[in-house]
């Protein structure tokens, strides 16, 4: 066999090797949310990408026991109602997760696995193109739904909306705009420019019960 020869079949032999290893090193796959545990905050996912073996096209197993994740940091956190048929990322750890997921801390592996299926997280957040917002936003932070914005925060202004009517608007001018039907306030300290409202009294004799009309000039 000729030099060149026999370097050509090593190479093939060394490509074959890493294909084969990298079949069994999992990265990341996008999947779709299928059950939500909230006591436990973990969920059930299905790959929505499926593995080539042996000459056909197959499903990864459902992905089981999952953390999810959480906006979170000390005391703080912002949830979201995760629910079933959500899209996300699914990311493999480079070791087993088991003894920390249930004691916290540093922990000794329990077994000795790597980027296996069983040791994942989900990220929901990421959306297909079929699931994707409409209109969203490129310069305010927004709560929102899939159809309607919520609360919207700009530089200058705060909006709190119900579907696509503004109740409550907040400018750089601290001028404050509420629109309702009907407001109630319901405690015994209002104060308005520093007076209290409940146990203010009139001039002139008025002790503010029953007063008279508002005064507009």
């Amino acid at each position: 066999m000729k030099i060149a020869e026999n370097i050509i079949d090593k190479n093939l032999l060394f490509n074959k090797v890493i294909k084969k290893l990298s079949k069994n090193i999992h990265v990341a796959l996008p999947a779709i949310i299928t059950e939500i545990d909230y006591e436990k905050q973990t969920c059930k996912a299905q790959a929505v990408i499926r593995e080539f073996i042996n000459n056909k096209y197959v499903d990864i197993p459902e992905f089981m026991d999952i953390p999810f994740f959480i906006l979170s940091g000390g005391d703080y956190a912002i949830t979201m109602p995760i629910k079933k048929d959500d899209e996300c990322l699914i990311v493999f750890a480079d070791s087993c997760i088991d003894s920390w997921w249930q004691s916290g801390g540093i922990q000794n592996p329990i077994e000795i696995r790597n980027h296996d299926l069983s040791d994942c997280f989900a990220i929901v957040g990421f959306r297909s193109q079929d699931k994707k917002l409409e209109d969203v936003s490129n310069d305010s932070l927004q709560i929102r739904n899939r159809n309607n914005v919520l609360a919207e925060f700009k530089e200058d202004s705060i909006k709190i909306q119900t579907g696509e009517n503004v109740i409550i608007s907040i400018d750089s001018n601290n001028e404050i705009t509420i629109k309702a039907d009907s407001i109630k306030l319901d405690s015994d300290n209002i104060t308005i420019a520093g007076i209290n409202f409940k146990s203010h009294t009139h001039t002139g004799g008025n002790l503010g019960g029953p007063t008279g009309g508002v005064i507009t000039s």
